[in-house]
């Protein structure tokens, strides 16, 4: 549990002195990931649009083959980014003999990019690396990393709020007794919003092979604001 602020406030009604305590509570309930994604693609260069078009598109239906037969339904493949650009600043040696191999003019220095990405979602976590593999195998060449998370948070987040409710009444009474004081029923609670840390894997454009992965655990975390009557004193 973190350090949480806490405040004091007074002030009198006509029944007597209004006094309350605020403190924030913080809770934490540490699950392990069951689902993953990662976003990989195909880059190809070419002397001609039509010719990087078509060597993408080729090499893209290979490796979306690839992962399916792997274990990744299609409903969990999604289009992340689609590109065509003009680059000027590849090699002359590199240009050109791209153009002798086609038989086809084009400027010095000048090539087609085509970057085609794709998000997968691997609901096996246990076949990651093989999904990955296999999507290198068939021509991927490009791999931003792999992402652990839980599909459904509902349930530890329940579990963090009423750690985090704890910890707000420890705190209001070690700082009532400080006081002289004593913690009387709950005024006010409000939720400060729950959170958690996917863990990421970063992944080098080029690889040869995913690779085993170890996700740990991840922490799903909750904080409360609440507010108590203080009992007690003059």
């Amino acid at each position: 549990m973190g350090t949480a602020g806490a405040a004091f406030a007074g002030g009198t009604t006509e029944s007597g002195p209004d006094r309350t305590i605020t403190v924030l509570g913080q809770g934490s309930v540490s699950v392990e990931p069951d689902i993953a994604s990662s976003t990989l693609g195909v880059q190809a260069t070419a002397a001609t649009i039509k010719e990087a078009v078509e060597e993408n598109s080729t090499t893209m239906n290979r490796v979306l083959e690839a992962v399916k037969a792997a274990g990744v339904a299609e409903d969990d493949i999604h289009t992340q980014h689609f590109s065509v650009y003009e680059d000027r600043s590849a090699s002359p040696e590199r240009m050109l003999s791209r153009v002798q191999q086609s038989g086809r003019s084009a400027e010095r220095g000048t090539v087609y990019r085509v970057d085609n990405t794709v998000t997968v979602v691997i609901r096996d976590i246990e076949r990651v690396g093989a999904v990955l593999d296999a999507a290198l195998g068939a021509g991927a060449n490009t791999v931003h990393g792999v992402t652990f998370t839980v599909e459904s948070r509902e349930e530890p987040a329940k579990r963090a709020r009423v750690i985090a409710l704890r910890d707000a009444r420890e705190k209001a009474d070690e700082l009532a007794r400080a006081a002289g004081l004593s913690v009387g029923p709950v005024v006010r609670i409000q939720a400060s919003g729950d959170g958690y840390s996917p863990l990421r894997f970063a992944m080098a454009e080029g690889l040869g092979g995913a690779g085993p992965f170890n996700p740990g655990q991840l922490d799903v975390n909750a904080a409360v604001e609440v507010t108590f009557e203080l009992d007690g004193g003059s």
